[in-house]
Formats: structure tokens, C-alpha cells, sequence
């Protein structure tokens, strides 16, 4: 069952990923976040993000597997940073 479910995910080009906050702007509402790669992600909702926080992504590829540059963020979540 649980195999299933990851071949159905992964199917779907959906992946998880963790990073460090690594900026916040309230003003435009935005949280920035560097993954141990060095990718560099942002998204909506500065709450009470801060620089520093441990973040799970929850990622789409976009339906390009391999070109990271235009993957998206679906959700997410605090953790311990990374």
C-alpha cells in the first residue's frame, strides 16, 4: 500500500524538500528559503516566519522533471532547521 501511494506521487512529480529561512519581507508578504543544494525558494505568508526556521517544502515539478528552476511550492511547514 504505502508503495503504491509513493509510485502514485512520484508519478505526479511531487517531491518533498527542506531548507532554511533565509529572509523575510513583511511588506510583501514574502519568505524566502535556500535548500542545503542551494536552491532558493519563495512563498507567500510571512506569519511568523523568521530567519532561521527549519522549512519543509512540499514540491511540484511543474510537469518538467529534471529543470528544478520552475518547480513550485504546494505547501509548508515549520521543522527543525535542517
Amino acid at each position: 500500500m504505502k508503495a503504491a501511494f509513493l509510485a502514485l506521487v512520484l508519478s505526479l512529480g511531487i517531491y518533498p524538500a527542506a531548507g532554511t529561512v533565509t529572509q523575510t519581507d513583511r511588506a510583501a508578504d514574502l519568505v524566502t528559503v535556500q535548500t542545503a543544494c542551494g536552491h532558493v525558494w519563495q512563498f507567500e505568508g510571512v506569519e511568523d516566519w523568521i530567519p532561521g526556521d527549519g522549512c519543509a517544502l512540499l514540491m511540484s515539478d511543474n510537469g518538467t522533471p529534471g529543470d528544478v528552476t520552475d518547480d513550485v511550492i504546494i505547501n509548508a511547514r515549520y521543522t527543525v532547521a535542517p
